[in-house]
């Protein structure tokens, strides 16, 4: 698997994030959240669809559940977090 780190700012709708074994793909867009700003720029968040919850990752309590039934993780940050894009599976 070929991956890069990336910050908040360049994750996009179809993006696979790898975070804690989970593989979160992006299925919505970021918000600005109410977070303080500061020199870190704004914080940005999402809740990402879990693709590999049957994997069995370990975080059953945490992950919230959509009113679908799936498995959501939130990726949340501002400019000095860093998150981990899947440029491929090879």
């Amino acid at each position: 698997m070929q991956t890069e780190e990336v910050s908040v700012y360049d994750i996009k709708t179809g993006d696979r994030i790898l975070h804690f074994g989970l593989v979160l793909l992006v299925d919505r867009e970021f918000s600005q959240t109410n977070h303080r700003v500061d020199d870190g720029g704004p914080t940005m968040a999402t809740a990402a669809l879990i693709t590999n919850w049957d994997e069995g990752a370990g975080v059953d309590n945490l992950a919230e559940v959509d009113e679908e039934g799936n498995r959501r993780w939130v990726i949340q940050s501002n400019g000095r977090g860093r998150w981990t894009r899947i440029l491929n599976d090879n």
